[in-house]
């Protein structure tokens, strides 16, 4: 008894010294509230400053609330693994209503343990290459995961400060750290730098902008990692900062991704072997398309890359070098340069001792090409297509299809569920044939076809009947039968033009599969019919009628067994025939 008392005692011990996060908290900040002994915990006395509730909280799970107004501190640091949710994130131009936390001089959040920033504005960094968000995982430590949502993070105006780093400091596997980004924007202010630099990690965005302001790099880096990128834009064109940049030892993908800068596309295998695919995408730049230099290899679907204006060298840029093969391969897409005061290559190929330099194309579009000791498929070539790809607004940066391009229409087909890089279905009957195919290119063109008129439906004639199989023709004295008759009858389908056939019966001698008039040596009766004439008028749908007074071409037909036979014709081909009999008498 007095050992189990003990025991009791000891664990009632053990969970008043536990520690306090033994379950997920709620917590509060706001520019109104204070620090003073106080534990973040109430929404009607929260904390002021960001740290203070990043001390208080558990080490896993808490939610952090942040109210609107702007803070001037953020989290210097913490291995914490806690969800801030702000008030909104306002705009580029507009902080009304939004959370803003403006740090001077250095990160306004450094987190190494995970988390989750969702609804709120940051901007900071400091010179030397600090984020703005500085997110980090240790090379020896547990596996990190990130999360954004509807975030807007500016670099501080200086040299190397950037609006988003996911970085392993200790160069870990990449698998260990992930940062999921969605519905985001991620703007440089300052010179020298990336906007958004992964390292040794895997980064996955979705409608996000990676901008750049004055910069002469700007754009999106990645090191050592595996990159998704879809539906967002990446580098702003006329700002001469750079795009997309696939460093040493990643891997890309860009779906549906609008790329700008002095280069839209690098992937550089200078490091280690890197790679990435773009699909129904656009990048436009200043001097080069899409740069694939070193060890390195790049393959583009349905998409539209051109460098345009005085300083254009190459639609796109093959680069081997000593160290490494470099290749390009393209389906259904657009290398182009344009508006160079020197002559540039739309493609243009260097070789380097022992390695080489290849492109491949398969219905794409591009004329000049410099193989420079590489190869290259011939330009127009197969189902290639050389010459003016005719844009809407070349010089004025439209690079859509104008009406009559020749790329319309003539890509390979779509993969399953495809769009173009606005989102628009592949395929669209772009040149109003009636067949739907791809354009080549990022962008599908949107015709104003005509509409398709529906084909003629067959004539169908149904409930057909006489008023009459017996009737007269005349007056003669003492008349009993009815005077002529009525064909009746409905039409199905489309309007047609009806036919009545009159014949009448005879006796006659098979011949062959024919019926002929009695002659020797034919012995086996049947009987033919003798055509008399025809009655013809031109039905709408619906029920309709056909008089018959008994007289053809103005002569009455004579007394006797007779046979009708009615057919509906239009543009679609004539109806099933249906027959009728009937019987002329004298009175």
């Amino acid at each position: 008894m007095a050992r189990a008392r003990f025991t009791s005692i000891l664990a009632t011990a053990v969970c008043l010294l536990a520690p306090a996060y033994a379950s997920a908290t709620d917590r509060y900040v706001t520019t109104t509230g204070t620090d003073s002994a106080n534990s973040c915990m109430f929404p009607n006395t929260p904390c002021f400053s960001l740290q203070e509730a990043v001390n208080s909280s558990n080490p896993t799970g808490d939610t952090i609330h942040i109210g609107p107004g702007t803070y001037g501190a953020g989290v210097a640091s913490t291995s914490k693994d806690i969800d801030f949710e702000g008030a909104g994130a306002g705009t580029l131009t507009s902080v009304a209503g939004a959370t803003v936390i403006n740090v001077a001089a250095a990160a306004a959040f450094t987190l190494t343990g995970g988390g989750t920033l969702r609804n709120l504005q940051v901007a900071g960094g400091a010179s030397g290459a600090t984020g703005a968000l500085t997110l980090q995982q240790p090379g020896t430590g547990p596996p990190v995961t990130y999360t954004l949502a509807n975030v807007i993070a500016i670099g501080n105006g200086c040299s190397g400060c950037r609006a988003l780093e996911v970085t392993d400091p200790g160069f870990g596997a990449a698998s260990l750290l992930t940062a999921n980004i969605t519905d985001s924007t991620f703007l440089s202010t300052g010179d020298g730098s990336s906007t958004a630099f992964i390292q040794n990690g895997n980064a996955n965005f979705a409608r996000t902008s990676v901008l750049s302001r004055d910069s002469s790099i700007g754009g999106l880096l990645i090191e050592f990692g595996a990159l998704n990128f879809s539906d967002g834009a990446i580098g702003t064109a006329g700002a001469g900062g750079g795009g997309a940049e696939v460093g040493g030892g990643a891997t890309a993908t860009l779906t549906r991704a609008r790329l700008a800068g002095f280069q839209a596309l690098l992937v550089d295998g200078g490091l280690a072997h890197a790679s990435a695919s773009v699909v129904d995408s656009v990048g436009v730049a200043t001097l080069d398309g899409a740069i694939v230099r070193d060890d390195a290899a790049l393959s583009v679907r349905g998409s539209t890359f051109v460098a345009e204006g005085t300083d254009a060298v190459a639609g796109a840029d093959i680069e081997a070098s000593p160290t490494g093969d470099v290749s390009l391969n393209s389906v259904n897409s657009i290398f182009r340069v344009h508006g160079g005061s020197a002559p540039g290559f739309d493609i243009d190929l260097a070789g380097a001792t022992g390695h080489a330099a290849t492109f491949t194309a398969d219905h794409s579009s591009y004329t000049s090409v410099d193989t420079g000791g590489g190869t290259a498929t011939p330009a127009g070539s197969a189902t290639n297509i050389a010459g003016d790809p005719g844009f809407m607004d070349e010089a004025g940066g439209d690079f859509r299809l104008a009406a009559g391009s020749p790329l319309i229409d003539r890509g390979s087909d779509p993969l399953i569920g495809e769009t173009d890089v606005t989102g628009v279905t592949r395929a669209v009957d772009g040149n109003c044939d009636g067949s739907s195919e791809p354009d080549i290119g990022g962008l599908e063109f949107i015709p104003a076809c005509p509409p398709h008129s529906s084909p003629p439906a067959l004539a169908v004639l149904s409930k057909v009947h006489m008023t009459h199989k017996r009737f007269r023709v005349g007056k003669p004295g003492a008349a009993r039968a009815p005077k002529g008759t009525r064909f009746v009858y409905t039409l199905l389908g489309n309007g047609a033009k009806v036919t009545v056939t009159i014949d009448r019966p005879a006796a006659g001698r098979k011949k062959g599969k024919g019926c002929v008039k009695l002659r020797r040596g034919l012995h086996r009766s049947c009987t033919r019919h003798i055509r008399k004439g025809s009655l013809t008028k031109v039905s709408a749908i619906g029920r309709s009628s056909l008089p018959f007074s008994g007289k053809l071409r103005g002569r009455r037909l004579a007394p006797g067994r007779y046979r009708a036979t009615l057919v509906a014709v239009n543009a679609a081909g004539g109806s099933r025939r249906r027959h009728l009999s009937f019987t002329i008498v004298r009175r």
